[in-house]
Order: structure tokens, then sequence, then C-alpha cells
């Protein structure tokens, strides 16, 4: 019998986050894929690149313990991912403050 898969919104209700955490933990993945905390998290089936990703149930387990092992917060292994700002720009005329 084939194990039953399920959705990226089914899975981040059963880990107890957003989507777009998921989603942020799958850029580190693809962004560090030869880090210890990335290989805990279990790849998905997708039929095309734009398609809808599925997990198999049992990989469940598996993020929820990548969940419980990751640090948080900006400076946790994620904050290459997290942390992205944009640059402001320097004001470059004389006697200008601030």
């Amino acid at each position: 019998m084939k194990e039953r898969e399920i959705r990226i919104e089914e899975l981040a209700v059963a880990v107890g986050v957003s989507v777009k955490t998921v989603n942020n933990w799958y850029a580190f993945k693809e962004a560090e894929p030869d880090h210890e905390l990335a290989k805990l998290l279990p790849n998905f089936t997708q039929s095309h690149p734009r398609g809808t990703r599925s997990w198999k149930i049992g990989d469940i387990w598996r993020i929820k313990e990548f969940k419980s092992k990751i640090k948080t917060g900006r400076n946790g292994v994620m904050g290459a991912v997290t942390q992205k700002y944009k640059k402001e720009k320097k004001y470059a005329e004389v006697g200008k403050t601030g």
C-alpha cells in the first residue's frame, strides 16, 4: 500500500509552523545542502519544477526533529536565508548629517 502524501499546508499544521517557515527551511537546504541540519530535512516529490510539492506522511517526524534541533533567531544557522536586508545608500552630500 502506498504511503499517503500531504501538501505543504498540511505539513506546516502538523509540525506547528507556517508555510513560510517550511519554505525557509527548504531554501536553507538548497543553499547549504552539505550542512548536517539540512540533511535532516526529507526530500519532497514534485511532478515538475513549478508543481505542487508533497511529502510522505512519515516525513513529519523527521521535520519535527529538524525543528527541534535548529537554533532560532537572526543569529541561528538559517540567518543567511531569513535575514536578507537591503543596504541603504549613504548620502554623499557634503555637510549632510544623519
